[in-house]
């Protein structure tokens, strides 16, 4: 059986030929990222062969690797399928770093006050000392029950001199010997295309006893939505196995983790609430998400979703049901839902733009008790990808450019050396090279020869692989940002823009009449309002009536735990919403097109 060695972590990975070098590395643990879905049109995937054979480059390696790099042995992992032994060097995902992982995803966010009303409930019953008749008659009676559900009938030991009935919204849910009252856990779940958040509640006093973060292993599969599903797709009977599989296993990680912090096992966790994007959450339950990626996009399901935990999966109680926060459509899901819920917009009457910024861009305009809601393609780009230097959100990770006459000034998240440029820091750098006028509203980087000769500007144009680029840090190898990575940047603001753009003209409104802005996500979190507006994607007159509001997806699964009425108020607040197409409206190109222009230096 041939082998891969990986001298530099000390592994040796036997193998079958077949899969493609990025499965058997990602099969080994290692996960090379890659945002394109193996597709080939990224190159974040690249490796370096230190020996063994392969084939000739790919004219899509060709295009994406230097030949430089070519000829030293880089060749991007998706396109090659190794026949015989191989030695190679994987350089590993800053963001995959050991003890890095969670380090800046988000899992807090606004919480309003409520009245603590859990839907579960637990109750002891003493069946032995109720009326003569069948053990089904007498536990039946000793509930309030006219009949037991038959999955209690055949479970129900008729020994049992005391049972904790646990009731989930109103229904029986379980049965389990003995007294379990003294305690009643949840898990409330956040899952976002990038990120996996999960909080352990204490459902009798409402306190939070636990925190556990993760990246989103479905990444293997493609940094997006619509990637992820074009894998569904295009492997019929396998892919959303493969996806549901990585999800829950997951959850299962973040259960045990929650679980041991609070010196428990994942067997005292009662309930689960899981909020996320339409996809996400399709792909959780097993449902095939397809109809999500063709017109006319309608989801096999938007409402409220109640699933045994053991049907998916979940290694967590004896009937424990999960509960999904229910969408609007296709592409407004109950993270949004949640969000709106969570940040009282329902009851809002002052006019109100809701921003939720990340690989796809959701916004809702509140306006006169009314809320209407769109998304748009944002695209990877402010996740960090698609970008040449850019990485996510990780220790080393650029947040954040300031130019001078000096050396560039770049501030990284924990300090760390500089590894990339993360969302935040693309918008940071872009608004700053506009600023300078070092990028014209037209997205076009300026040439040397058209500044003047002792210009301190002319010491930050370079090039990168013999095309323009612009230098963000000081040292031997510095970050530089191409043409190609300013065009990327300039697609996710025209998509964000002209969704803003959208719903105001659809009210008939301008930018003044909004009172407030409220940014919610995993992104907005670190991205000062300055970066929004410096770069245009919000109007600057927009930039003193913003706030942030942190992870509300999971605020929203949080009260679905705690707050029996808040489920109710939910599943009718995605009833009200109203969603539209952005591609469909009349003039959209248009407006699009006017949207990709940058915001011209004050």
């Amino acid at each position: 059986m041939p082998v891969i060695r990986l001298p530099e972590h000390g592994k040796t990975i036997d193998y079958v030929p077949g899969p493609s070098l990025l499965d058997l590395l990602s099969g080994a643990g290692l996960m090379p990222p890659s945002p394109c879905g193996a597709a080939g049109e990224c190159g974040k995937c690249a490796v370096t062969i230190l020996a063994g054979d392969q084939p000739p480059p790919t004219a899509q390696e060709a295009a994406l690797l230097t030949a430089d790099e070519l000829a030293r042995g880089r060749r991007l992992a998706c396109l090659i399928r190794p026949q015989g032994d191989l030695d190679a060097e994987v350089v590993p995902d800053p963001g995959n770093a050991p003890g890095d992982v969670d380090g800046r995803i988000l899992a807090q966010g606004h919480l309003p006050a409520f009245a603590l009303d859990a839907p579960l409930k637990k109750r002891l019953v003493f069946p032995a000392a109720q009326a003569p008749g069948s053990p089904e008659d007498r536990l039946a009676a000793a509930l309030g029950l006219p009949a037991l559900p038959a999955w209690a009938s055949r479970s129900l030991n008729p020994h049992a001199p005391s049972l904790t009935a646990v009731f989930d919204d109103g229904e029986l849910a379980a049965l389990r010997p003995g007294d379990e009252t003294g305690r009643s856990l949840g898990m409330a779940v956040d899952i976002g295309t990038t990120t996996v958040a999960a909080a352990l509640l204490d459902l009798r006093t409402g306190r939070e006893l636990a925190v556990r973060t993760a990246l989103n292993p479905q990444k293997r599969w493609g940094f997006d939505v619509l990637t992820r599903i074009g894998h569904v797709m295009e492997h019929p009977g396998e892919g959303l196995p493969a996806l549901q599989g990585a999800v829950v296993g997951c959850l299962n990680e973040l259960a045990k983790g929650l679980a041991e912090a609070a010196g428990l096992s994942t067997a005292a966790i009662d309930a689960v609430s899981v909020a996320a994007n339409t996809a996400m959450l399709h792909m959780l339950l097993g449902v095939d998400p397809s109809p999500l990626a063709m017109a006319p996009f309608t989801p096999p399901f938007t409402q409220a979703q109640r699933r045994p935990a053991s049907d998916l999966g979940l290694a967590v109680a004896s009937g424990a049901m999960v509960y999904c926060l229910p969408s609007v459509s296709a592409y407004i899901g109950a993270d949004i839902v949640a969000g709106l819920y969570v940040a009282g917009l329902h009851e809002a009457r002052d006019t109100v733009l809701f921003l939720d910024i990340g690989t796809n861009g959701e916004m809702a305009l509140v306006h006169e008790g009314q809320i209407c809601a769109c998304s748009c393609a944002a695209g990877p780009a402010l996740e960090g990808m698609n970008i040449s230097c850019g990485v996510r959100a990780c220790p080393g990770a650029v947040e954040d450019v300031r130019l001078g006459e000096s050396d560039p000034a770049a501030t990284t998240i924990g300090d760390r050396p500089p590894v990339g440029l993360c969302g935040s820091g693309l918008l940071a750098a872009v608004s700053e090279l506009l600023r300078v006028g070092l990028v014209s509203p037209r997205g076009n980087l300026a040439k040397a020869r058209d500044l003047p000769e002792h210009d301190w500007r002319r010491a930050l144009l370079v090039e990168k692989d013999g095309r323009p680029a612009v230098r963000l840090t000081q040292g031997e190898a510095p970050l530089v940002l191409t043409q190609r990575d300013i065009r990327q940047m300039q697609l996710a603001k025209g998509a964000l823009s002209s969704g803003v753009a959208a719903l105001l003209a659809r009210h008939g409104l301008g930018a003044a009449d909004v009172d407030r802005v409220l940014v919610a996500g995993q992104f907005g979190a670190h991205l000062p309002a300055a970066s929004l507006t410096g770069c245009g994607i919000l109007p600057p007159i927009l930039g003193d009536k913003v706030d942030y509001l942190g992870n509300t997806s999971q605020s929203g699964a949080i009260l679905a735990l705690l707050r029996r009425d808040a489920r109710r108020e939910m599943e009718a607040l995605a009833r009200e919403v109203r969603s539209f197409d952005l591609s469909r409206l009349d003039g959209f190109d248009r407006l699009f097109a006017d949207c990709l222009r940058f915001p011209a230096p004050a």
